[in-house]
């Protein structure tokens, strides 16, 4: 089993995730990319300051995907912004971690697009 489900899988059996809306399929893989990403950069990452803000950024993913709304992906999209800018700060690559996000961009950025057209 890849590790990604295995983070999800492991949230559910500790009674971290509740049971809500559901997130659609390519939506919930697109956030498990993002979080597998970012904890393979956390676990790697020299700064603390960096890795407590992607920490920090990552860790209400699991609550996304249990109780999904697009208001609640549109704040984990627009927050990554704070991780941009802590790093560049610190001067520090997360390439990684943008990856991940410009991978699923796309895909986040269309269901937020639904949600304004339909307000």
């Amino acid at each position: 089993m890849n590790l990604r489900y295995r983070i999800f899988a492991a949230c559910r059996r500790l009674g971290l995730m509740r049971s809500g809306p559901h997130c659609p399929p390519h939506i919930e893989r697109a956030l498990l990319d993002v979080l597998y990403y970012t904890l393979l950069f956390i676990r790697h990452c020299e700064n603390l300051r960096v890795a407590q803000v992607a920490a920090s950024h990552v860790h209400n993913i699991p609550d996304l995907i249990s109780n999904y709304s697009v208001e609640k992906l549109a704040l984990r999209y627009s927050d990554r912004n704070h991780l941009i800018r802590v790093a560049g700060e610190e001067r520090y690559e997360i390439d990684m971690v943008l990856n991940a996000w410009n991978d699923t961009g796309i895909m986040i950025e269309a269901e937020i697009g639904r949600l304004h057209r339909s307000l």
